[in-house]
């Protein structure tokens, strides 16, 4: 598990058919407008195989509920996953 001082990371979790250019975008327009200090991992999840964890270490974040809102809108209410 990958953790920094200000607790636990953020586990976003994404099935891979679903990223598309847009979504990449969106994602990281709303990752940038909650900067902070908690670090983030995209989880994503394939068909077949183990997940891929993706540290998006450019991105930290502020993981108030306005940011897990943004990302439950865009992403639905399971995408944010357990560390």
């Amino acid at each position: 598990t990958i953790r920094n001082a200000s607790g636990p990371p953020v586990v976003i979790a994404l099935h891979h058919d679903k990223i598309t250019t847009e979504l990449t975008a969106e994602l990281r327009h709303i990752l940038r407008a909650h900067p902070g200090a908690t670090q983030v991992i995209l989880k994503m999840e394939r068909s077949v195989g183990a997940p891929v964890l993706m540290n998006l270490c450019d991105f930290p974040v502020q993981p108030d509920s306005s940011f897990m809102a943004d990302i439950k809108s865009l992403l639905g209410a399971t995408a944010i996953a357990a560390a």
